[in-house]
């Protein structure tokens, strides 16, 4: 941050891009650092420190979109955030982890589909009575109730059947995910759920 703010002296363009994967290199050893510190606490069967608050989902899928933005586009993939229709109340959630969550699954969404194809963030609300259809479409267990639910469609490319009951294992990673040379730890989904 020193050199990009030039407060050491003048920095050309070459080594400003330098600085800017350098930046996101340093990001991410941290949020893998951060990853497996709760994936420890997951395989020890304690429980993740979560901080319950009054919370808008609407900036966090903001700031999640924009955060994923590039790299899709990069990867020419249409990342489409359909901000809801009116203002949904307020949830009670740790806003931290729900951003983690997330950003996980997006992250998911963008690496691994096609270029060239299409993800959507959606956010609903269930009210008190939800119609069956909604429920349905969604894929939601039945009986949900006075929810915000948050979804994420892609084109990617699925995981096959044997693999989803592992889906959730830390370090697991599907068998055409590892075929395909896809980077990946097998983390992500694991803190997610």
């Amino acid at each position: 941050e020193l050199l990009k703010d030039e407060d050491l002296g003048d920095v050309n363009e070459a080594q400003r891009e330098a600085l800017d994967t350098l930046e996101r290199s340093t990001v991410d050893v941290l949020r893998l650092a951060s990853q497996l510190q709760d994936a420890m606490l997951i395989l020890r069967g304690e429980p993740l420190q979560m901080t319950a608050t009054a919370c808008d989902l609407v900036p966090i899928v903001d700031e999640v979109a924009g955060t994923w933005a590039v790299a899709a586009r990069r990867k020419r993939i249409r990342l489409v955030w359909k901000h809801p229709a009116r203002a949904l109340p307020t949830i009670t959630c740790d806003p931290n982890r729900v951003r983690n969550v997330l950003s996980a699954i997006v992250e998911n969404a963008v690496h691994y589909s096609r270029p060239g194809t299409r993800a959507e963030i959606c956010m609903v609300e269930i009210g008190t009575s939800p119609a069956v259809s909604v429920v349905r479409a969604l894929r939601l267990p039945l009986g949900i109730r006075n929810s915000v639910v948050v979804t994420v469609t892609d084109c990617g490319v699925g995981i096959p059947t044997q693999d989803q009951k592992h889906v959730f294992t830390p370090f697991f990673r599907a068998r055409n995910a590892r075929d395909l040379w896809a980077d990946g730890t097998g983390i992500s989904l694991a803190l997610a759920r």
